[in-house]
């Protein structure tokens, strides 16, 4: 798939995850936020079916809109092009039949909203230090296709929250959100502790921490009834 190849590079950013001739955070909050957020949702589409569209597309327009917000916030004007790229594939995808069409409907209150508390200033603090590096064109980021790592870095935690938001409140897109946000937080959290300090790492405190709230995010998402089940009605 071209969003874990090429020119997503989703795969290859986290290979290079664990080598010291690369800026290991920065490639792996890419190689996250393509494999794990846009990446994911595709191959879930392209695997099962036609049933789990919906989670599908709120995933996508999810992380379609934190690259569109990152552009403009972090004068990373590339990143449009990505949330478009997003958007034309959603259109394709979004015209697959479906068996019915489920309302969106709200649950009951999901345990997800303490980690969601929790995260929304540290995440928001995170995603607006990324952007303010980003629109400095420093020497140590890193670029891909023309597109500035620190950019995405921000977009990663805006797109945290707003998929634990919707885990929290939409049962049916609770398991493939809350999972993806939840492993993606804790394989942050752990590239940023063993590669401290590096571009986009947080402090080995907060880097534990990142790596227990992504828990946090993957346990009511794996093991609630809700979380298993109503993907696959």
């Amino acid at each position: 798939m071209t969003w874990l190849t090429f020119p997503g590079f989703g795969v290859v950013d986290l290979s290079v995850t664990w080598d010291p001739e690369w800026p290991q955070v920065l490639e792996a909050g890419w190689g996250l936020y393509m494999t794990l957020f846009v990446g994911v949702p595709f191959a879930v589409v392209a695997i099962r079916g036609r049933a789990y569209l919906a989670p599908v597309v709120g995933q996508l327009s999810i992380a379609g809109v934190a690259l569109l917000l990152s552009a403009v916030v972090a004068m990373e004007w590339q990143l449009a092009f990505w949330a478009l790229v997003i958007a034309l594939e959603l259109v394709v995808i979004a015209g697959l039949p479906l068996p019915r069409r489920p309302a969106v409907q709200a649950g009951p209150i999901s345990p997800l909203l303490v980690p969601l508390v929790l995260g929304a200033i540290p995440w928001m603090v995170y995603a607006i230090a990324m952007w303010s590096l980003n629109r400095q064109n420093l020497i140590d980021g890193d670029i891909t296709v023309g597109t500035d790592h620190y950019s995405v870095q921000g977009a990663f935690g805006v797109a945290l929250l707003g998929l634990v938001a919707a885990a929290a409140l939409w049962p049916r897109g609770r398991l493939l959100m809350g999972s993806c946000a939840g492993l993606a937080a804790v394989y942050l959290g752990i590239v940023s502790w063993a590669w401290h300090p590096t571009q986009g790492s947080f402090s080995r405190t907060w880097s534990i921490l990142c790596a227990l709230w992504g828990l946090l995010v993957m346990a009511p998402a794996l093991m609630t009834p809700s979380g298993r089940s109503t993907l696959e009605r």
